[in-house]
């Protein structure tokens, strides 16, 4: 997602994974694609103790640890900043929103395909 958001045009992106393979495949395709990212951290968002803001935070995980991590991504948004959700099922969409609302997220639309959603959410 980060060099998807670089080839897109971010002036800087940075990864975290909670997988050692992950994180050696991040840095060798971060390599490839002659992108420079900010770091690539091993571990929860909830744990590295970030201290940034970020304009966009992008995550592709599952419903629980979505719902777990919402609070941290809200912290480390900027205001009016976007998150964009994705890997959770549609049947899943509801919880998902009401805890976005209740940290403060409105949803500015989203996507299904094939049961999976793309959930694009703005701080407000």
């Amino acid at each position: 997602l980060a060099i998807v958001a670089a080839k897109l045009g971010a002036a800087s992106v940075a990864a975290t994974d909670i997988d050692d393979w992950c994180i050696d495949n991040a840095q060798e395709n971060f390599e490839l694609n002659h992108i420079l990212p900010e770091f690539i951290k091993k571990g929860t968002i909830n744990t590295l103790q970030l201290t940034g803001r970020y304009e966009v935070i992008l995550a592709n995980i599952n419903t629980h640890v979505l719902l777990d991590e919402i609070p941290t991504y809200t912290r480390l948004m900027t205001d009016k900043g976007y998150l964009l959700l994705i890997g959770f099922y549609e049947i899943d969409l509801k919880k998902i929103l009401g805890q976005a609302n209740m940290y403060g997220l409105q949803q500015i639309r989203h996507t299904t395909r094939k049961n999976w959603v793309a959930l694009l959410l703005q701080k407000t």
